[in-house]
């Protein structure tokens, strides 16, 4: 086994782990976003009913 194969299986196993990793992380994220928009649109709701009545 030279250096040259190492360094690609190494590299192949490094990227095989980042992007799942990446994924999850995207999705955590966009999770997060969407909770913090529905509590957006909660108090905005309970506003205007306020303002309704």
């Amino acid at each position: 086994m030279d250096w040259g194969t190492i360094l690609y299986q190494f590299i192949a196993l490094i990227t095989l782990i980042a992007i799942p990793a990446v994924v999850i992380f995207f999705i955590r994220q966009s999770i997060k976003r969407n909770k913090q928009v529905q509590r957006i649109e909660d108090k905005l709701n309970s506003l205007k009913k306020e303002n309704n009545t």
